[in-house]
């Protein structure tokens, strides 16, 4: 199998707005929510502030493999438009995040509300990440 061309500004520039998007997510729009269902005490957040460097980083390093096989997944589905992009970025989401926290879920039976804001949490990180890698990747090879 030939290995993808990959454009490895757009994935490192789609992983820093992966990490941007998720503290968006988890901090103003679904933070006290996600908390209140994780069951986080005002204790444990503190304790998880300072955790927070270390976590950042892996999480960043965690996005740095998704969006390069992501970009791989591109590149072999030939998509040059951000409809390409979105379509192969929806059916990864479905195919291997949603399927797999859904089979997490129907075990742990937490809450569904939890479930919910985790998996439309990479749902749009898979969407943004796919046009982002799509629009940096077919700029870069149309320039001479």
């Amino acid at each position: 199998m030939e290995m993808a061309t990959v454009n490895y500004a757009a994935v490192l520039v789609a992983s820093v707005v992966s990490i941007i998007v998720s503290f968006i997510w988890y901090g103003p729009i679904f933070g006290k929510t996600w908390m209140k269902l994780m069951k986080v005490m005002p204790k444990d957040a503190a304790k998880g502030k300072k955790q927070m460097p270390a976590n950042t980083l892996g999480m960043f390093v965690a996005m740095l493999v998704m969006n390069f096989i992501l970009a791989n997944l591109l590149d072999f589905a030939g998509a040059l438009s951000v409809a390409d992009a979105l379509a192969t970025g929806f059916m990864v989401w479905l195919g291997f995040i949603a399927t797999v926290l859904f089979g997490n879920w129907i075990w742990s039976r937490g809450p569904s509300k939890l479930f919910a804001i985790n998996v439309v949490h990479y749902l749009v990180i898979l969407l943004v990440s796919s046009a982002i890698i799509t629009m940096m990747s077919v700029r870069v090879i149309m320039i001479p």
